[in-house]
């Protein structure tokens, strides 16, 4: 639908932070001019409220305290070295983001419960083509959800991992991003072409079938699915990818192009297979 709209990547993201800025209440400690400045600078609205709140009990100007906030170091650490009391810390407990799925540049249904490291190289190799010897003593060191991020932003801003763990001390990944160049634009154009390398690998789809369909707003796993349905019921991609609606499933579809439910099943298990999801 946004594509539809014509909203692309580098015009949603500036009307949802005008958005988000719109919502900013009377008494907030910045106006919706500064929030939209910082923010346009790669900067979440949350940091640059917290870094106001910060910034009058310390002191210091905002722009001095929005920086301190990056990937090694909270607010919580912040406020250390600003020298302010720190407010009693609960011990939370410990979750996966997505309830113990994968997340990223487009990674619904991969599970990283009871990960191995073994395991783990193997997806970052295959993901993002660096070198396994390279991944081990890093997997090692950040975890599966410290080196996805890692990996994730050396690929899509074509920077060594070594590169992107240097910056890691002075910068948050949202901020990160905005430092890379990947702006909203580039950002949704290297997806695209890393999505559709997947897809080629792993499902034999064409990549300017993927690029074709993802330029046109379509996420890379409603591609995976028409395809492969289309494939099995003799028909173009285009006869069934606009036939999957918000009120119906992919086993609607199958049966409405003369596919049967097992084959419905056997396109879902394909790709639970080759994308190693369930394990």
């Amino acid at each position: 639908m946004r594509a539809q709209l014509g909203l692309t990547p580098k015009l949603y993201a500036e009307k949802y932070m005008e958005y988000q800025a719109s919502y900013l209440p009377a008494d907030s400690l910045i106006d919706r001019e500064t929030a939209l400045k910082y923010m346009r600078q790669g900067y979440p609205l949350g940091d640059i409220q917290e870094a106001a709140k910060l910034a009058k009990e310390s002191g210091k100007p905002l722009a001095q305290v929005l920086p301190m906030r990056t990937v090694n170091c909270d607010w919580q650490q912040v406020k250390e070295k600003l020298g302010l009391q720190q407010e009693q810390k609960q011990d939370k407990p410990f979750a996966f983001r997505g309830r113990g799925q994968r997340s990223g540049a487009g990674f619904a249904g991969l599970h990283t419960r009871n990960m191995t490291a073994e395991r783990a190289v193997k997806i970052f190799h295959a993901d993002y083509l660096f070198d396994e010897a390279e991944l081990l003593p890093l997997y090692e060191k950040y975890g599966f959800e410290g080196l996805e991020d890692i990996c994730l932003h050396a690929y899509m801003s074509k920077k060594t991992l070594q590169e992107i763990i240097d910056l890691r001390d002075k910068y948050s990944w949202e901020r990160m991003k905005y430092v890379l160049g990947l702006t909203p634009q580039v950002y949704f154009d290297r997806c695209v072409d890393y999505q559709a390398r997947r897809l080629a690998e792993r499902m034999d789809i064409p990549q300017k079938v993927t690029k074709k369909y993802m330029h046109m707003g379509y996420a890379m796993h409603h591609i995976n699915s028409a395809y492969l349905l289309a494939q099995k019921a003799g028909l173009d991609i285009n006869d069934v990818i606009d036939l999957k609606t918000p009120k119906n499933s992919w086993q609607d579809v199958a049966l409405k192009i003369g596919l049967t439910v097992e084959d419905c099943r056997d396109v879902k298990n394909k790709i639970s297979k080759d994308f190693g999801r369930h394990e």
